[in-house]
């Protein structure tokens, strides 16, 4: 029961930081994104854990904000990154799976961001990585599972606004929102419970 509520407690913080967040004029009017992540962020409220769910609600914000102004609150993704850091030196991570796990993925992260994505695109990743660290996944392997998925999606994601902007006679763009494809990753992954080891 206890989890239920802390997550019920921690979607509810969320909502509130993006209504924050349009009516200090931090992001754009934008219903459709607002609505679709309030809806989204309580879907997994009585399956995940508190730490799943709490890098949920990380993500669900930054979909609503790259949605709406193709960009993320970073002082968030960096808040999120500290208490990752502190749970693993609570909890002993360190003890259960050697850091040294931990440098191949954040090589592979940073090669493929600085060619291809955004630093706050960046700064999510490393939030998962060790997220993944953090809860006994191997990173390495979970992290281009991982970032396969959320590439795979968002080039699905991209083409339908796009199709969606053609019918309605708009300017085609290929530049489009990424946190949406990484979050939708990280559902398909947490929430039906992928084997990673059967993926790779």
């Amino acid at each position: 029961m206890m989890p239920v509520i802390v997550n019920t407690a921690a979607a509810c913080i969320t909502m509130m930081m993006m209504l924050v967040l349009l009516k200090a004029g931090v992001v754009k009017r934008n219903m459709a994104a607002l609505i679709i992540s309030c809806v989204c962020i309580v879907i997994p409220i009585e399956t995940f854990d508190i730490h799943r769910m709490l890098i949920w609600c990380v993500l669900m914000l930054h979909v609503y904000t790259d949605v709406a102004e193709h960009t993320v609150i970073s002082d968030v993704t960096w808040g999120a990154l500290a208490a990752e850091i502190v749970y693993a030196a609570a909890t002993r991570s360190f003890t259960a799976q050697s850091p040294y796990t931990l440098l191949f993925p954040a090589a592979f992260i940073m090669a493929v961001s600085f060619m291809s994505f955004a630093s706050g695109d960046r700064e999510i990743f490393m939030l998962i990585m060790l997220y993944a660290y953090n809860t006994g996944h191997e990173p390495g392997r979970y992290m281009v599972v991982y970032m396969i998925f959320s590439v795979a999606v968002f080039v699905v994601y991209t083409v339908l606004v796009n199709a969606v902007r053609a019918v309605l006679h708009k300017k085609v763009s290929w530049y489009g929102a990424f946190v949406p494809g990484m979050a939708a990753a990280y559902f398909i992954i947490e929430f039906f419970g992928i084997d990673l080891i059967k993926v790779l």
